[in-house]
Order: C-alpha cells, then structure tokens, then sequence
C-alpha cells in the first residue's frame, strides 16, 4: 500500500485553549494528512497511555503515550 487512508476529521487545536484540562498541551498540529510514524502491534509498550486527560461529557480527551499526545473528540 502506498498510502495509508486517513480520516479528514481533525480536532481543532485552538479550540482545545477553552477546556482546562487540555489547556497545557502541546498538541502538534498536522495539516498534510500523511502517516509519519506507523507503530505496529509488537511494540504494545507505545500503545499504553502514560496520561489521560478527560474532562466532562462530551468534552474533548487526551492520551499521552510514550511518543506524543492525541486528542479525540465527542463525535456527534
């Protein structure tokens, strides 16, 4: 496969300043769309969440692994 399909939908990284638990993120901002790092199912260690970040329902979370943070957010 020469690429990989992503999903367009992107959580909007300025909006994430309004909740308080997420406000001292450093959240990279992608904007190309392209796969830069593709971690496999043999290395289960990158994939266990160090931090959770959880506000309210339906509030936008984060998880911060071993390599960065992500972000999700309710999806409606």
């Amino acid at each position: 496969m020469d690429k990989l399909p992503v999903n367009s939908n992107q959580v909007n990284y300025n909006d994430l300043q309004r909740y308080t638990h997420l406000r001292d993120l450093v959240l990279p901002l992608k904007n190309d769309r392209e796969v830069s790092l593709l971690i496999g199912a043999n290395v289960p260690d990158a994939f266990c969440a160090e931090q959770v970040r959880k506000g309210k329902a339906k509030q936008p979370a984060a998880v911060g692994v071993v390599v960065d943070w992500t972000s999700f957010e309710h999806m409606q």
